[in-house]
Formats: C-alpha cells, sequence, structure tokens
C-alpha cells in the first residue's frame, strides 16, 4: 500500500515528542505488512523548510501547501492519512480525490473557549481565537463536503472528543468511528509492583500549557508537606520542560523528597522512570485521551488523574483515581499508603484495563482494516 500521512510536523534526533503517536501507527502499519510510507510535514508560505529525513523507516518530507499537491499527484498514493486537519488542507483533499483517513485529536476542532485556561498566554491566545474562529468555520464547511462522499472517513480518539467537536464545529460527519490512540503495551510492559513502589510517585508532563494541570499537582504536593505526617517517607519524580516550570517548581524545589528534571525524555528513559515507580500523578483540564497516562498504566502505575473530558474512559475506580482538585489528589495518595493492597490491586487492574482498550488489534488494526476498506471500494 502507498500511503501518505500529512500533519504538521513529524518526531527527530532533536523533537522526539512532536507527534510520536502518529509515529507509533506508521510502525504499527508496517507491522501488519510492508508499505511505502512518506510523511509530509506542510508548512505554511513563507516558513523555512528543514531538510527531509528518515525517522526510524519513515521518510519525512517537507513542503509548502500547493507543492505538496504537485508531488502527490506524482507519487499517486493509494490513501490519505490526515493528523490536525487544517483548512488549507481542503483544496488539498478536493485536488487529489483519494481516500482520505482524518484523525481528531482536539485542538484544531474544539472552540477556543474551551481552552480560556490558557489565556494567561496573552497576545497568542487572541491570535488563537481569530485563527480558532476561522478554522471552525471551515470545518463546518470541510465537513458538509466530506459527507458527499463515502471514501472520506473521520476517526476520534474518544467518544468525548466526537461529541464535543461535533457540538463545536457545528456539523455531524456522516462517516466516523472511534479509535483510540495506540498503546504500545508491549514496549511498556507490566512489571508487578512491590508494596514499597506505593511510596514512589512519577510526574512527566508538558510544562507549556495549563491543560496539563501541573500546577493542580505540585499545589497536591504542597499539600501533603503540610496535612501528611508521612511525607518525607514519599519519593517524588517531576520531570518536565516549558515556560511554567521555573514558576511552578519553585513551590516544591526545597524539598530532599523532590527530584526536579528539567528535560524531555525518550520512551527508553520514560519506561525505566515506570519501572521505578508505582503512582502515575496526571491531573489535566483537557485531554481527549491522555496517552502518556495510558502508558503508564500499561506498565503498572496506578493513575492519579482529573474526572473530566475523555479521562472516565480509559480510568475507572478499579483501576486508578478520578479526582476533581489537589485535595482529592492528596488523599488517594495517603490511602495508598495506608492500604498498600489497594495499591497493588489497583496497579494490575489499571495494566490489564488498558490492554483491552487500547491493545494493537483494537487500534492499529482497526484503523488498517479501515483504509483497506476505502481503497477496496474505489477499485470496485
Amino acid at each position: 500500500m502507498k500511503i501518505i500521512t500529512i500533519s504538521y510536523g513529524y518526531p527527530s534526533k532533536e523533537n522526539l515528542y512532536i507527534n510520536g503517536f502518529i509515529h507509533q501507527r506508521l510502525k504499527g502499519y508496517n507491522k501488519i505488512e510492508k508499505n511505502e510510507i512518506i510523511f509530509l510535514s506542510i508548512k505554511e508560505n513563507g516558513m523555512p523548510l528543514p531538510d527531509d529525513y528518515e525517522y526510524e523507516g519513515i521518510n519525512v518530507k517537507h513542503y509548502y501547501i500547493k507543492d505538496a499537491i504537485e508531488f502527490i499527484k506524482k507519487y499517486d498514493p493509494d490513501i490519505l492519512l490526515i493528523h490536525f486537519y487544517k483548512y488549507q488542507y481542503f483544496n488539498l483533499i478536493k485536488t487529489i480525490k483519494k481516500p482520505v483517513i482524518i484523525w481528531v485529536h482536539g485542538y484544531e476542532a474544539l472552540s477556543w473557549k474551551r481552552r480560556l485556561f490558557n489565556i494567561f498566554k496573552g497576545k497568542s491566545f487572541i491570535r488563537y481565537i481569530y485563527d480558532n474562529t476561522i478554522q471552525l468555520k471551515k470545518y463546518r464547511e470541510f465537513i458538509k463536503y466530506a459527507n458527499s462522499r463515502d471514501d472520506i472517513y473521520f476517526v476520534f480518539v474518544s467518544n468525548w472528543m466526537k461529541n464535543i467537536a461535533f457540538n463545536d464545529i457545528g456539523e455531524i460527519a456522516k462517516n466516523y468511528k472511534v479509535i483510540p490512540n495506540y498503546i504500545d503495551t508491549d514496549f511498556f510492559s507490566f512489571k508487578e509492583k512491590m508494596q514499597n513502589e506505593r511510596k514512589k510517585i512519577l510526574l512527566i508532563r508538558n510544562f507549556n500549557s495549563k491543560k496539563y494541570a501541573t500546577d493542580i499537582a505540585i499545589k497536591a504536593i504542597v499539600e501533603l508537606s503540610k496535612k501528611f505526617n508521612k511525607f518525607n517517607e514519599l519519593e517524588f519524580t517531576i520531570v518536565g520542560k516549558g515556560v511554567l516550570w521555573k514558576r511552578q517548581t519553585a513551590k516544591i524545589k526545597h524539598f530532599p523528597n523532590i527530584t526536579l528534571i528539567n528535560k524531555f525524555l525518550t520512551h527508553k528513559e520514560i519506561k525505566k522512570l515506570h519501572d521505578n515507580n508505582g503512582i502515575f500523578l496526571c491531573p489535566t483540564r483537557q485531554d481527549s485521551q491522555g496517552v502518556s497516562m495510558c502508558e503508564a498504566m500499561s506498565s503498572g502505575l496506578v493513575p492519579i488523574t482529573s474526572y473530566n473530558t475523555a479521562i472516565p474512559e480509559f480510568v475507572n475506580e478499579d483501576a486508578g483515581y478520578l479526582t476533581r482538585n489537589y485535595k482529592e489528589i492528596a488523599n488517594a495518595i495517603i490511602e495508598m499508603y495506608d492500604n498498600p493492597e489497594i495499591f497493588i490491586e489497583k496497579s494490575k487492574n489499571a495494566a490489564e484495563s488498558i490492554r483491552k482498550k487500547a491493545n494493537f488489534k483494537k487500534t492499529i488494526k482497526e484503523e488498517y482494516e479501515l483504509m483497506k476498506k476505502l481503497i477496496n471500494s474505489q477499485e470496485v
């Protein structure tokens, strides 16, 4: 199969994090059968075009949108896969006339009103409001067009994402599926936890947005230091990078039982931290799934997260904690400290539940079967 995947960026040796979930998908498709896959990183006119490169078997090319259309025509792929649809892709899709699958992850399909927590960004947030208003208007027009074709499908990573996107865009697509992001449960293998690991708490977050609620997590740690007389027996490892890092971690850096790591991590480094900790601290203000949370669950960490957005679709009270504020986060840590058997049970349940919901068969294979279906329908 000849596949072209389109988005705004792809992992590289210099930037390991950008759209890693797309890379996991493309590698997964090649596990089913060998495909010709090219990733097109689309840049706005006037932006510098980086050099093309190969990353773990995937060819990455950089184009402006007009030149991308000409390249795709010559390459003649069997299908187009698009992540983070931008309205500038509309003409490309109409021109190429190939089967298309569009993944909806959140940022590109939700109203700016759902991200008021980022208003602290000032002028950049005002610009976001303007761009978002145009994006949703154009997205609505595109869905109307997509509904006139049978070879365009939308994939949502959660039911919450589907419902909110259709609401905010103001149009419902006729062809869609809900398929979670793939969690590599082989790599993030389950390691049975020992009771003592309930005292070891890990947080790995991007500190560039309040979306990830790092301020709430840190407030919970401060709360524990005040109310829990065994606080000094706990070990916290806080990992992240971003504009909020210095200001937020300043509140806890004086504690001797807290390790601060201001960097991005490779998958191998993340897995090593998973294996050396027992609790994954991951509150959120908004998530369409929570991939890093699901990866930690796969490794057997007990998630302490938030009761909002798509999170309850992936975590229940048997497999973790759904909290509403920093005090409930602190209480969850205390409960597991006082009841190690609860920690052990939730750890096993977390690993088992995520394997049922986001394993290879439920994600990559479903996506691949949808691709085959759309291609085959063109050939009839």
